[in-house]
């Protein structure tokens, strides 16, 4: 089937931005479910490592199936660079 449904399964990876621009795929990879869709916005439920519930939203024109034949989307993220605090 090539339906997103609700609940169906769906990979959610993200990509940054480097210091020179560029975009860049990140080690954050998270397994989550499809919880509602609205038109083109399609909202879905992933868990953290922590156990705590993200919902992201992503336009359903940006989602895909894998190599396996799983939904999957690629999402920009905002992350900064933390230095350890000093004792």
């Amino acid at each position: 089937m090539n339906r997103l449904l609700l609940g169906d399964e769906i990979v959610v990876k993200s990509i940054c931005a480097v210091p020179n621009g560029a975009m860049r795929a990140t080690d954050l990879i998270w397994t989550g479910r499809v919880r509602r869709i609205e038109g083109p916005v399609v909202t879905m439920s992933v868990l953290t490592e922590g156990g705590a519930e993200v919902l992201l939203q992503a336009d359903s024109g940006n989602l895909g199936r894998d190599d396996h034949g799983r939904w999957q989307v690629t999402l920009p993220m905002t992350h900064r660079l933390v230095e350890p605090a000093q004792a």
